[in-house]
C-alpha cells in the first residue's frame, strides 16, 4: 500500500515571491512620486518661510538697538 500524499503545487495558494509583481501590478509610477515629493517639500518650504521671518526680525531688532545705544563717555 503506498502511503505518499502529493504536496501541493508551488503556486496554489501562495502569492507572488517577495520583491516579485503580479501580473497586473505595477510599480510607483511617476504620478506618485511626485505627489509624495510635493506632500514633503510644501511644509518643509513653509518652516523655511517662518524661520526666514523670524530671524529677519531679530536681525533687525539687534541693528536698531545697536544704532540707537549710545557709548557713554569717560570722564
Amino acid at each position: 500500500m503506498n502511503t505518499t500524499v502529493a504536496s501541493p503545487s508551488s503556486t496554489e495558494g501562495h502569492s507572488a515571491p517577495k520583491g516579485r509583481l503580479r501580473r497586473g501590478e505595477r510599480g510607483a509610477s511617476l504620478v506618485e512620486y511626485a505627489l509624495i515629493v510635493a506632500l514633503l517639500a510644501v511644509p518643509t518650504f513653509g518652516g523655511i518661510k517662518m524661520m526666514q521671518n523670524a530671524a529677519a526680525s531679530k536681525i533687525s531688532a539687534t541693528a536698531v538697538g545697536m544704532s540707537t545705544h549710545t557709548i557713554p563717555s569717560v570722564p
